[in-house]
């Protein structure tokens, strides 16, 4: 199985009535399901990008969180909307207003800095989040969170920014195998910047991009992008640019809505997803027309751990991030008789430096029970996993090869009749 078709499970293999590229959706409908975009996390109530903002954004059920890239002096990377710290750091003892650019600083540095104090005194407190620890904790919240993902000055940062990001991506198994669509991708790369989405594309053809500036006069659509994210003023004013979109099969998402007409104004032309810092009040709209991603494939759940216990502060370096391991299934009896029991046979490699995180086996019945399986390892042999089939219960037996966090690594079927 490619990492694309193992991304489209953890997604829940369902985003129903996704159009193909070229296949334009009916006029003034979507082309996918609505995305629910957390811009910036549930910022209108929180910090901007703190984990007490995405956390609120998970709790209000949104399809996907932000992170506005930065980098810093040490190459790490982090969200935060500006290139300066002075308007979200301050000093956690004075309340002192910390200036300058962030790539002057260090991780470690930051990690010293309040980035909550400055929306109010009852939000002092807030830590800086590398994108690292954001993808790591909220991927393992809900497996099928989404992210979006923006370089933010990427010239500023002599062109390195995109090389860096999708170094973390492939490390995290976020890169796949074959071309992504922004209907079912948990990764879209965006920015207003056109060469850096080229610049993207050259090192990783197969992640999805959405451009952010105004589009060209004519419509005519580079194959770098393949969603579009105009202001929402700039949809409103050009009510036919969504359906032209749609057609050369291109998503089309928009920033940053909060009003609620406005919200209804957008989703009444067929937008595929909205950036907003009220993700509760978009909710409410997307589920009352019944556009959106279905509550049973959300994944978000009812509670949650608040500040990612165990992953916040962890990671200083890449070589910090949990490398995820190469799953091989090896050649087997993928038909067999219900009621029987047949080895499973895998291979695991990591091929990056640093931690690689460690695996588990769960095999998932045709009645959608899971169970673990029993894993042996012969000596000087592959990884076995001992698969038993039920009689009476005939169908598809998925071996699923997981991460340590729950996040699927790989899948094969063994089908029993």
């Amino acid at each position: 199985m490619t990492l694309l078709r193992r991304i489209s499970a953890a997604l829940g293999c369902a985003v129903l009535g996704v159009v193909a590229l070229g296949t334009p959706a009916p006029a003034g409908e979507p082309a996918a399901p609505v995305l629910v975009i957390a811009h910036r996390g549930a910022s209108s109530y929180q910090p901007e990008h703190t984990f007490a903002a995405y956390d609120l954004a998970i709790e209000m059920d949104a399809d996907m969180i932000e992170c506005d890239v930065q980098i810093t002096a040490d190459e790490q990377l982090v969200c935060l909307h500006d290139t300066t710290l002075n308007r979200t750091a301050r000093d956690p003892d004075t309340g002192a207003q910390i200036t300058g650019r962030v790539e002057t600083y260090t991780l470690a540095q930051l990690r010293e800095m309040d980035f909550g104090r400055w929306k109010g005194a009852q939000f002092a407190g807030q830590e800086i989040v590398p994108l690292a620890e954001q993808l790591l904790c909220y991927r393992t919240i809900n497996p099928r969170m989404r992210f979006h993902i923006e370089t933010k000055d990427p010239e500023g940062y002599d062109a390195s920014m995109e090389e860096l990001v999708v170094e973390l991506l492939d490390r995290v198994g976020y890169v796949p195998d074959s071309p992504a669509s922004p209907a079912t991708s948990p990764i879209i790369i965006q920015s207003f910047s056109g060469a850096s989405l080229e610049r993207l594309k050259a090192v990783a053809p197969t992640l999805p991009t959405a451009y952010l500036s105004t589009p060209p006069a004519n419509w005519q659509i580079p194959d770098a992008y393949d969603a579009l994210s105009p202001s929402n003023g700039y949809i409103r004013s050009n009510p036919g640019f969504v359906d032209a979109m749609h057609a050369q099969g291109k998503f089309v998402h928009t920033y940053t809505v909060d009003d609620p007409a406005i919200m209804d104004q957008l989703l009444d032309l067929g937008v595929d997803g909205i950036f907003t810092n009220k993700p509760d009040v978009l909710r409410e709209r997307v589920d009352a027309r019944g556009t959106g991603v279905p509550a049973s494939e959300r994944g978000n759940p009812s509670e949650l751990a608040h500040g990612c216990p165990g992953i916040a502060g962890t990671v200083n370096s890449i070589e910090d991030v949990p490398q995820v391991p190469s799953i091989t299934f090896a050649p087997g009896r993928s038909e067999v008789r219900a009621g029987s029991t047949v080895p499973v046979r895998f291979s695991t490699a990591a091929s990056l430096p640093g931690a690689v995180s460690g695996t588990q086996v769960v095999v998932e019945r045709p009645d959608g029970v899971r169970v673990s399986p029993r894993v042996v390892t012969p000596a000087g042999g592959e990884e076995q996993a001992i698969v038993r089939t039920v009689r009476g219960l005939p169908g598809d037996y998925d071996v699923i090869v997981l991460d340590d966090t729950g996040w699927e690594l790989e899948r094969v079927t063994v089908t029993a009749s």
